[in-house]
């Protein structure tokens, strides 16, 4: 097998995405030492953007249970039913799947993407129209509670992300409380 062929094999779409992703949050890395304002922002999520893309691009050589994290669709929610999933099947039997239960089972999930894609961009249009920090909560709300998950959680992540506008507003000075329609009440 020659190198050439070996390169081609490794180099995909993914690694040139990656490639790009990481070329761009080195030099947004880069350029946020020439900011004077607000510069910690873009400077730590390039940092971020750049370690991701260089644990993806050498996942190959991460540990074996990192590597199921990091190359599975799912994060680590699909991780830990894969792991749920395996604990099982050495109990139960295996049962051949229905294939009408099958495509029943899709079709919620790509409605759930459906109604994922409408409520961020709603969310996005109404940001831009009355401001990020008053949208955010009505997002969160709207999308844990179509999710079915309890009022506790509803109220606890709606808190959360609240507190995180309010300190992005007010920590970064950015104006995340004004939209083009509404400026939004002045105490900030």
């Amino acid at each position: 097998m020659s190198i050439k062929h070996t390169v081609q094999e490794w180099i995909g779409s993914e690694q040139i995405l990656l490639l790009i992703f990481l070329t761009i949050s080195t030099y947004m890395f880069i350029e946020s030492y020439t900011f004077t304002g607000s510069y910690i922002f873009p400077r730590y999520s390039a940092l971020v953007m750049m370690l991701f893309a260089i644990m993806m691009l050498g996942n190959h050589l991460l540990p074996e249970s990192i590597r199921r994290i990091t190359t599975s669709s799912g994060g680590l929610e699909s991780y830990a039913t894969e792991s749920v999933d395996k604990s099982t099947e050495q109990v139960e039997s295996p049962i051949e799947d229905d294939p009408v239960e099958e495509e029943q089972s899709v079709e919620p999930n790509m409605k759930n993407a459906w109604i994922t894609i409408g409520l961020m961009s709603g969310y996005v249009v109404f940001s831009y129209l009355f401001g990020m920090m008053w949208m955010t909560p009505l997002f969160v709300v709207a999308y844990t509670y179509q999710f079915d998950q309890p009022i506790k959680v509803i109220v606890v992540a709606t808190v959360i992300a609240t507190m995180f506008a309010y300190l992005f507003t007010t920590t970064l000075v950015l104006p995340l409380d004004e939209g083009i329609l509404w400026e939004g009440p002045r105490w900030f």
